[in-house]
């Protein structure tokens, strides 16, 4: 577990008055990275990631059983902080997740300083997280092991839609509702394409509720292990 002083003028650390929300919780280019600075040994980093609803969380949670790695988790970190500071719309949702990719990398940070692997899952936009994984590179040089979940796109908006529509399905705080059409639209604009991270890459394609977990899981071992 990793504790992490936010003091940053990241949107959760600082916040006007008017803009505190009101509900409180009740539960650039591409670039490859890699160049490990000379002496310095190198620890793991599995990246999960794709587009919402392409199974990211549920292939992030085989991977952290399988190799007991701690898993840094976008959603549950930002959740987390949803329950500290309360949750109100789309760009409250919006700012807290700014917020949480800072603390997911800090911690991330944190554990390579002292040589613990771990994987990283979140919805990462290059352009927005281009220099968290830069940073790491440039103070840790991890190898990385990219697993990139993907599905067809009817089944990715038939998955939003029924987030949308159950109340139960997520945190409040997420406002799946609120969120459906601008995530639908990003569906259509965004290209389905990994990280440009050096390493090992790994497709998870999520369309079939009996998509193979664990051939990713064993294919994911065998990267680290070599």
């Amino acid at each position: 577990m990793c504790c992490v002083t936010l003091t940053t003028s990241s949107p959760a650390a600082s916040v006007s008055h008017s803009a505190v929300p009101t509900g409180r919780a009740t539960r650039p280019a591409a670039r490859c990275f890699r160049a490990a600075p000379e002496g310095r040994a190198m620890a793991m980093v599995v990246v999960v990631t794709g587009l919402p609803g392409a199974g990211k969380s549920t292939i992030a949670r085989c991977l952290r059983d399988a190799l007991a790695w701690p898993l840094l988790a976008k959603d549950a970190i930002k959740e987390s902080l949803f329950d500290s500071l309360g949750w109100s719309d789309r760009a409250w949702s919006k700012r807290v997740s700014v917020a949480s990719y800072d603390l997911m990398f800090r911690c991330a940070a944190e554990l390579l300083r002292v040589q613990v692997n771990c994987i990283l899952e979140g919805n990462f936009r290059w352009s927005e997280n281009e220099h968290h994984f830069a940073h790491l590179t440039a103070e840790h040089a991890p190898t990385f092991v990219q697993v990139f979940c993907s599905a067809s796109q009817p089944v990715l908006q038939a998955r939003l839609r029924a987030r949308a529509t159950d109340a139960a399905a997520r945190h409040p705080g997420h406002v799946d509702a609120a969120s459906l059409a601008e995530l639908e639209a990003e569906l259509c604009e965004r290209p389905p394409t990994p990280l440009p991270l050096s390493g090992p890459l790994v497709r998870f394609d999520s369309t079939s509720p009996a998509a193979p977990q664990a051939d990713i899981v064993a294919q994911v071992l065998r990267h680290v292990r070599t």
